[in-house]
């Protein structure tokens, strides 16, 4: 009768937990990145939404011929995002505070359209 395990046996169930977190791991880093990308996404819909409720109660600020900017700081100081927590960008983390969101009338579609700069949900 034997009291433990052969060298052969240990050394199969380390290349199988190696095999599997050689699977996993890969797999767990793209959720991780992926969450980040989507958390950004948010927060920038989120303060575009509250630039377009800024405009609504200011609506003289903005013309239709003059593109408008206003910060993500302004937002906040005004009411219109909480200004408990500083917006971090969950990419870089580095603050949102001094972004920019651009209010711009479209003639084509007769609306307003509020957009923040390209790229901020990248590294």
């Amino acid at each position: 009768m034997k009291n433990g395990f052969t060298l052969i046996e240990l050394l199969t169930v380390i290349v199988l937990l190696g095999v599997i977190a050689a699977i996993t791991v890969p797999i767990i880093v793209d959720t991780i990145n992926n969450s980040r990308y989507d958390s950004c996404e948010e927060n920038i819909r989120t303060i575009e939404n509250a630039a377009e409720r800024w405009h609504a109660h200011n609506p003289s600020e903005v013309s239709k011929s003059v593109a408008k900017t206003i910060t993500v700081q302004e937002l906040q100081d005004e009411g219109y995002l909480s200004a408990s927590d500083d917006v971090i960008n969950p990419i870089t983390n580095n603050s949102m505070s001094s972004e920019i969101v651009t209010i711009t009338y479209d003639e084509e579609y007769n609306q307003y359209s509020y957009k923040m700069r390209e790229g901020i949900c990248t590294k």
